[in-house]
């Protein structure tokens, strides 16, 4: 074949592909069907596109995994790699065995705890506040009966083209028409996994695997989709009282960044970090009743204080960056509103990154890679509050004032607390998810779909709206930090129960027995219970994962270790 033609064969293909695809369109049209042949290409158009977009925000697992890994040391890659893969794991079980019905199943009036159906009957004059949906067995998948055969429609029997459950869903079909059953829960498994991984990048280094993996598990499978609920599930008492947030700033990024401050502060920093030392709050005994008491060794400070690798960071801040396009694109029931989310997005999520770096430039600050990837991050954040709602100057306001919070909460707010968060994650999803919540209050009333209504018109109706925005944020990251607190501690204790009762005492707190009152014995048991051992943290991976390293590791901070 001739330079010529090889240079214009993709033309001919792409040629032979367009008069295929005209033909099956004609096809259809021609096709005498039981079901609409518009709607029944809107079906496959709206669930095709919902997967894509599910597949770009699952994508972002690795952006979150490469983020982390580069943002932490090296000898940490196994742990931090492991724990963002199974992270997603725990959650698509637990959102499938009870999750997803708790979330999106038909609402239960909170007044007269009756379940209810859709479409509600408008004589039954009733206003619905639901709180949860219901608490059923995992749900079977039926196969839908719509397909394509020898170019035509074909609707086998009729009677389940979206593959729908027989039952508690029927108020989902209402707020994502022409969408199969199957392509809304993986669409929004993917976005209860991205809750459960945001908590991972501020407890990396220091938390036990094996306190991790159950934190998740209950997250997906009840936190999280309690509170969605309200403000996503079907007549949810949050969104019953005008709180938006379109695709998640507060259901997944503030409940996501609610768990890691949480889990954060009570794990406390990684050791040496501001000065943290865990041998002043516990004792270590070896098998020979010795106290175990380690100096910290010389290159220890300098791979926590320096990312081991840029290109990871750079690479998972990227990726992130392109997932986001799913998730606040695949999340609006109109397809024609997709271009006008990913602009706003897009200008948003650009300019956080570069009023980052400037805002960085100021004394006693750091301008480092990782900030202007956060204040892209943050842009992001903020902006899924509201991306359908506001317009491209709203955008760029909305990602003004998240790179603020990013670098201020990042450089400033969280050493001064001393609370370590080796990735940022607690500024960008909580800070910038609460930032996005109340910036809905600028939505732009020329939108004919995205339009918020309130009582009183001009100011005073913006008023309204940000204080709708306000308090439902309030109240969601409120529950969410009770609710994840209790569960850390919960777990925390049954794990240092277990190691310190049934392996005889090889951990105790010190001074437990005079100076502790009960609360301050409560909240340690918690933290070292969740919290690694000292030779794990060094070490940075765990006995159970396959390290040629590990022996090397374990014995040079053997070598730091005091002798009584």
């Amino acid at each position: 074949m001739s330079k010529f033609w090889r240079s214009r064969l993709w033309l001919v293909l792409l040629f032979s592909v367009t008069i295929l695809t005209v033909s099956s369109f004609k096809a259809v049209a021609q096709t005498g069907s039981s079901i609409d042949k518009t709607e029944a290409l809107e079906i496959f158009v709206n669930s095709l596109w919902l997967v894509v977009a599910g597949a770009l925000v699952f994508f972002m697992n690795a952006g979150f995994g490469l983020l982390e890994a580069g943002s932490c040391s090296r000898k940490s890659l196994i742990n931090v790699l492991a724990k963002n893969a199974v992270v997603f794991c725990i959650a698509t079980l637990a959102f499938w065995f009870l999750g997803f019905s708790i979330m999106f199943g038909d609402p239960i009036n909170s007044s007269d705890n009756q379940r209810y159906t859709c479409p509600v009957d408008s004589t039954a004059n009733v206003d619905i506040d639901s709180y949860f949906g219901p608490i059923n067995r995992p749900f079977q998948l039926p196969f839908p009966t719509l397909e394509i055969a020898n170019g035509e429609i074909v609707d086998n029997g009729g009677a389940n083209p979206l593959g729908f459950p027989e039952q508690g869903f029927s108020c989902l079909k209402e707020m994502w028409p022409n969408r199969s059953f199957a392509s809304i829960f993986f669409f929004q498994l993917v976005f209860a996994g991205t809750a459960a991984t945001i908590v991972s990048g501020a407890v990396v280094e220091r938390v036990k695997f094996w306190a991790f993996f159950p934190f998740s598990f209950f997250l997906v499978l009840l936190i999280y989709p309690l509170v969605g609920h309200w403000v996503w599930g079907p007549m949810g008492w949050l969104s019953q009282g005008n709180f938006r947030d379109f695709a998640g700033s507060t259901v997944v990024h503030s409940v996501g960044g609610t768990a890691a401050l949480v889990g954060a502060w009570l794990l406390g920093p990684r050791w040496t970090r501001f000065g943290y030392e865990p041998y002043n709050e516990i004792e270590e005994y070896d098998d020979l009743d010795n106290i175990i008491n380690y100096r910290v060794p010389d290159d220890f400070k300098k791979e926590l204080a320096v990312p081991h690798n840029l290109g990871f960071l750079t690479l998972g801040g990227l990726i992130l960056w392109l997932g986001w396009i799913g998730f606040n694109g695949g999340s609006t029931p109109q397809l024609s509103f997709v271009p006008h989310i990913v602009a706003t997005t897009l200008v948003a999520s650009a300019t956080g990154g570069i009023v980052a770096i400037g805002i960085s430039q100021s004394p006693n600050l750091n301008p480092s890679l990782g900030t202007f990837i956060n204040g892209i991050l943050g842009g992001l954040v903020a902006i899924t509050a509201s991306s359908a709602y506001v317009d491209l100057l709203d955008a760029l306001c909305i990602g003004v004032i998240s790179a603020v919070i990013v670098v201020v909460g990042e450089q400033i707010i969280l050493p001064w607390l001393k609370i370590d968060d080796p990735v940022g994650a607690i500024p960008v999803h909580l800070g910038c998810g609460g930032w996005g919540t109340l910036a809905v209050s600028l939505a732009s009333t020329d939108s004919l779909l995205y339009k918020i209504e309130s009582s009183q018109g001009g100011l005073l109706g913006a008023v309204q709206i940000f204080w709708a925005q306000l308090w439902g944020w309030l109240v969601i990251c409120g529950v969410t930090a009770v609710a994840t607190f209790t569960l850390w501690l919960l777990i925390g204790w049954i794990i240092f129960w277990w190691k310190s009762i049934l392996t005889e005492g090889k951990i105790k707190l010190k001074n437990q027995g005079t100076k502790l009152g009960l609360f301050q014995k409560l909240f340690l048991w918690g933290r070292y219970g969740i919290r690694a051992p000292i030779i794990d943290e060094y070490v940075g991976s765990y006995s159970f994962f396959s390290d040629p390293q590990r022996d090397e590791r374990v014995k040079q901070l053997q070598d730091h270790r005091f002798r009584d």
